[in-house]
This record gives C-alpha cells, structure tokens and sequence, in this order.
C-alpha cells in the first residue's frame, strides 16, 4: 500500500503523510521532509522495533466471530488514502 499526502507542503515545506495501520483499524499520520536526510519523520529505530506516531483510530460496528482476533473487531485495513 502506498501512503496518502497532503495535497500541499506546510509552510515549513513538509507534507503530511497518512499510512494504513493495517489490522490496528488505524491510520498513522508522520511527515514527509524531501529535502532532509532521513524524510520520514518520526523515523524508526530499527528493525524489530516500535514507531510512535500519531493516529487516528477507524470504527466500524461489525464485530468478528473469534474474539481472539483483533480483540474482537472487524479488521478495517484502509485503503485508498489520498
């Protein structure tokens, strides 16, 4: 899946970028520095390890049969994001 931009860069000339939480029913926000060493910011540590960015969560009244799976709630995996 590829990431959503803002349609224009921010006065600092940064971009928002919006990617799929996937089975997390989220939509994570970071920014996009084209012009910087390492674009994508915040930027991960390392492999095997956590991002803290800010998101949104999606919501959606079907519930899944296996209450094991994703505590409960239908996977929403958002695409199309722009």
């Amino acid at each position: 899946m590829s990431p959503g931009f803002s349609a224009a860069a921010g006065a600092d000339g940064n971009f928002e970028m919006y990617v799929s939480g996937g089975f997390e029913n989220k939509v994570w926000a970071f920014r996009f520095d084209p012009k910087a060493a390492a674009p994508v910011q915040p930027g991960s540590p390392g492999p095997d390890t956590k991002v803290e960015a800010a998101s949104f969560e999606l919501s959606e009244v079907n519930e899944v049969s296996r209450a094991d799976y994703n505590n409960g709630k239908a996977a929403l995996y958002p695409t199309g994001l722009r």
